[in-house]
């Protein structure tokens, strides 16, 4: 029997608050990656190079760094070696050859992890969501049977009253009739 203040503990209430909360972060957080992984791929899949650009600006900005850089050191050494401007002409090519590279294997691999995480987050918040669930409904049914036991105590007494010696008949036909419905 549950009696009177017994049912769900404050821990197991407060382990589905967090449960809950846990739930909803990793919910929305997955919601998030899937949609900047949707802008992401639509960006890269749109052919429009201003977006493709915008999106990889970090990247490409770094292979052409590096490439101004080797035509700065080649320009500064002067023609000692010979094939100067061959050399630049190589490496503006190798910078175009790599950012092609670049734009073909981000495409692909960024996107499909953050869509890979966001997806993984979504299942664990909805698998929270699921068992937070069936942890509210526990709390409930906990509930329930500490008010059914009490309302069942209280039919039980009032019966036992009904039945003392010396009760008036109406009063105890009364508490007989209450005492049935619990």
């Amino acid at each position: 029997m549950f009696g009177i203040g017994i049912g769900p503990t404050g821990d197991e209430l407060a382990q589905h608050g967090s449960l809950e909360s846990s739930a909803g972060f990793a919910t929305n957080l997955g919601e998030k990656d899937l949609t900047a992984s949707s802008d992401f791929m639509r960006g890269i899949l749109s052919g429009d190079a201003s977006k493709v650009t915008s999106l990889l600006s970090p990247q490409i900005s770094a292979v052409k760094t590096s490439a101004q850089q080797n035509t700065k050191t080649m320009a500064e050494n002067g023609t000692r070696g010979g094939g100067t401007g061959a050399a630049t002409a190589k490496a503006n090519d190798t910078a175009h050859s790599d950012i092609v590279n670049l734009i073909a294997s981000i495409t692909g691999t960024a996107a499909s992890s953050l869509g890979s995480t966001g997806s993984g987050l979504l299942s664990a918040g909805m698998a929270g969501n699921e068992a937070g669930f069936k942890q509210a409904g526990d709390i409930h049914a906990e509930k329930m049977a500490q008010f059914n036991d009490l309302m069942s105590g209280i039919g039980k007494t009032a019966g036992a009253v009904a039945a003392m010696p010396g009760m008036p008949k109406g009063l105890s036909q009364g508490l007989n009739a209450g005492a049935s419905i619990f």
